[in-house]
């Protein structure tokens, strides 16, 4: 592994990065497992060479991502979710870009709690399931002709789906803008380090955009396949685009669209197809069985109730529901001035606001240890509050 990580670091120079996009800096960044964190590039942290700065494992360095550690943007990647060079090598990339991102300033950001409220409509997801086959053939046409009709019917349904969902879908594009630049950038290195054809590394990354359950199933991140695919138009349509799209405040379909010609294309009359009826049920379908899954767990299960806050999650990781979502993982909580970090699964119910929780359903490993007025979790820490153990766990009150 060492081996490996030092190949990486070796790659992971300003001159690399901007052979992906012009001006691209490195950030700090850190590799770790469950014992150890190994990082770069971090200005409070003399390194030599090559050799990390070795600390100790917290709950700080959770998922890939990019974080703040020691006041400066730190991108980090989990050892244990990858086993290849170039899965390490791109991802790293991914979130360095975000560190960049951070570094310019860029506050182009999505409303995350509303993507969670997302509504399933069937008119919706026959438009989008179109609209995203539209700009999958936009990049792949033989010719300009065919590219501009794709494209023209990409942006019409676009606009029509606008009509539709208002927020919601202007929302996707503030994802798009900020995960498909990313997701650009971590396909150019994938595939510079991999011995796939570019045709196969292009048929991986798309994935996201032209999987219609998993699109529908997964708005937030089948949003990063549209803004990868918006990303690789505009390389055919302005090759000099990057810069100024990172000075710009635009989000990323709206600054693509300053470069088409405005071609009127009227809406089209909605025909939901069966394809998309079935879609349709399987999310609902997979939806209640996450419910249905977790509420089976084996385990101690234990619900905590009163005034409880969302301080963070894990936006790729939340399965919303009516006034509950499962958080897969990584959410950090509020109870009495006490934070709290929550690895596992858990259910929130919550009224009107994700952030503002009025129960937690957590299913422990090993029941908890029982004190007069508090509960010790192992791996969590001590809440306070009275308790009543039941049949079906323990209810803590808060």
């Amino acid at each position: 592994m060492e081996f490996h990580l030092e190949m990486i670091v070796k790659c992971l120079t300003n001159h690399k990065l901007q052979k992906y996009w012009k001006g691209f800096e490195a950030v700090s960044f850190a590799f770790y497992n469950k014992d150890n964190v190994y990082l770069y590039n971090h200005p409070k942290f003399k390194t030599v060479g090559y050799h990390p700065h070795l600390l100790p494992w917290s709950n700080e360095f959770s998922g890939d991502t990019i974080i703040l550690y020691e006041d400066h943007p730190t991108a980090i990647v989990n050892l244990e979710l990858h086993e290849e060079l170039e899965d390490l090598y791109a991802i790293c990339v991914h979130e360095l870009f975000h560190g960049y991102q951070f570094l310019m300033g860029d506050e182009r950001y999505a409303d995350e709690l509303l993507m969670i409220t997302y509504p399933l409509s069937l008119e919706n997801m026959e438009l989008r399931i179109q609209e995203r086959h539209h700009l999958y053939l936009s990049v792949m046409a033989a010719t300009i002709e065919e590219r501009n009709h794709a494209m023209y019917r990409f942006i019409a349904i676009r606009q029509q789906r606008e009509q539709l969902l208002g927020e919601y879908v202007l929302n996707e594009y503030l994802i798009e803008t900020l995960e498909g630049p990313a997701w650009y950038v971590e396909l150019n290195a994938y595939a510079e380090k991999s011995t796939l054809p570019n045709e196969e590394v292009l048929h991986k990354f798309s994935s996201y955009l032209i999987d219609e359950l998993e699109s529908s199933a997964n708005i937030r991140r089948s949003c990063y396949g549209s803004g990868l695919f918006i990303c690789l138009l505009l390389d055919e349509l302005r090759s000099d685009w990057k810069e100024e799209f990172m000075k710009s405040e635009l989000s990323l379909y709206a600054f693509f669209k300053q470069f088409v010609d405005q071609v009127v294309i009227p809406f089209e009359e909605i025909s939901i197809s069966k394809e998309t009826e079935d879609i349709m049920q399987s999310v609902k379908t997979i939806r209640e069985k996450e419910f249905i899954d977790f509420i089976s767990l084996d385990g101690y299960h234990l619900y905590i109730e009163g005034d409880i806050k969302s301080t963070g999650f894990n936006p790729m990781g939340i399965i919303g529901g009516d006034e509950k979502c499962i958080h897969k993982n990584n959410l950090r909580i509020q109870i009495n001035d006490a934070e709290y970090f929550l690895e596992k699964p858990v259910i929130s119910y919550y009224t009107a606001d994700l952030r503002n929780i009025n129960k937690l359903h957590l299913v422990l490993d090993e029941p908890p240890t029982f004190n007069k007025d508090s509960l010790i979790l192992n791996g969590i820490g001590e809440i306070k509050g009275q308790y009543e153990v039941k049949e079906d766990g323990c209810w803590l009150q808060c």
